[in-house]
């Protein structure tokens, strides 16, 4: 990098060089400005407004870039895999403010597998998998809609615990949207063992219901330890662990994993009573996806 940088500077100040052409130039400075910066910089939308997803009536509210602490740095409840370190989300991005919901599924995929029915009530009961295949339905509906370099999909665990905690509206909430639970969330201590309709809850500081609590959400990455070394937009362990990240919490789940930092995981092919998503539209990411369970 440096070598290709100084030979370009030399070009300006050697006059036994100038008769290059100033094609030849512009190539040099291009070719060192790119190894700065990178030959693909991420994307920001133009329009940063939020969105609704056609014919779904799907909101998504934007998510500004920022850096924050992921992990827990120092709670009662944490646990060993929590260590917290900074993050840099270096592009924008939006999330939907509410679970998938089954009447919004079935219109995509034509089938519900839920549990618990009702057009309402967040769907469950599908694997990671399931929850890939209809942001990709929707990649193709939409298309014509899609920013430059954005695409519909599961967000990143780090996307994820940016939006649960607020992003850079954030009051450093216990849980996602407050301090106390039963505000925020439906949790075994009162959610009378069923699912609940997205958004009967107070929000948390960005507009977004249920990031703690209700159905726990599939996240794109798979699961591993992290450790305490900063990171920017991290999309977790190579394709060689053998659990996907879940994240927030569950109707049937205690407090402490309802917590923004709380971090779970569940064998991709493997739906669960008590599991659902939610999508962002957010920069393409190719690292780790796969489409299929075969």
């Amino acid at each position: 990098m440096k070598r290709s940088i100084n030979t370009a500077v030399k070009m300006i100040v050697q006059p036994n060089v100038w008769p290059l052409s100033l094609f030849t130039f512009i190539f040099l400075i291009s070719f060192a400005l790119l190894q700065l910066h990178g030959a693909n910089p991420p994307a920001e939308p133009v329009n940063k407004q939020n969105r609704t997803i056609s014919g779904l009536n799907m909101k998504m509210v934007y998510v500004e870039p920022g850096t924050f602490t992921m992990g827990s740095p120092g709670e009662a409840d944490q646990d060993e895999d929590e260590t917290p370190h900074k993050v840099t989300i270096s592009s924008g991005y939006w999330i939907c403010i509410y679970e998938v919901k089954q009447r919004e599924y079935r219109a995509v995929i034509n089938e519900n597998p839920s549990s618990f029915k009702g057009d309402n009530l967040p769907v469950e009961s599908v694997n990671w998998y399931d929850a890939v295949n209809f942001c990709e339905k929707l990649n193709e509906r939409e298309a014509a809609s899609l920013p430059p370099g954005y695409v519909y999909r599961l967000p990143t665990e780090a996307e994820w615990e940016y939006a649960a905690r607020g992003g850079k509206k954030s009051r450093g909430f216990k849980y996602s949207g407050g301090d106390d639970l039963a505000a925020v969330g439906w949790y075994v201590g009162n959610s009378g063992n069923v699912t609940h309709e997205p958004g009967t809850k107070l929000p948390n500081e960005l507009g977004i219901y249920d990031m703690s609590g209700n159905v726990a959400e599939w996240c794109h990455d798979w699961y591993e330890k992290y450790g305490s070394a900063g990171q920017q937009d991290p999309s977790g362990a190579e394709e060689n662990n053998s659990y996907r990240v879940i994240r927030g919490g569950a109707w049937d789940g205690n407090p402490r994993g309802c917590r923004p930092a709380d971090r779970d995981f569940y064998l991709p092919g493997s739906p669960n009573i008590d599991i659902g998503f939610r999508v962002v539209l957010a920069p393409r990411i190719s690292k780790n996806v796969r489409h299929s369970a075969n």
